[in-house]
């Protein structure tokens, strides 16, 4: 939570990444789960990802809704 100025990451979601063994794994698990909340919500038509130098997660994340 320090390292985004503006930006608050529950521990339940900080703590499921860091217990995890593949943590880039869980966090794009976490990505497209929120997502997909995120897209049962009445008007919300699209979503802002940015992930600095984590161009090819990003991308992973996008290609699992196409």
């Amino acid at each position: 939570n320090e390292n985004l100025f503006g930006i608050n990451i529950p521990d339940s979601i900080i703590n499921r990444i860091e217990k995890s063994s593949n943590e880039k794994l869980e966090g794009r698990k976490v990505c497209i789960e929120l997502i997909e909340k995120y897209k049962s919500i009445k008007g919300v038509s699209g979503i802002h990802l940015m992930g600095y130098k984590q161009e090819d997660e990003i991308a992973s994340v996008i290609s699992y809704f196409k």
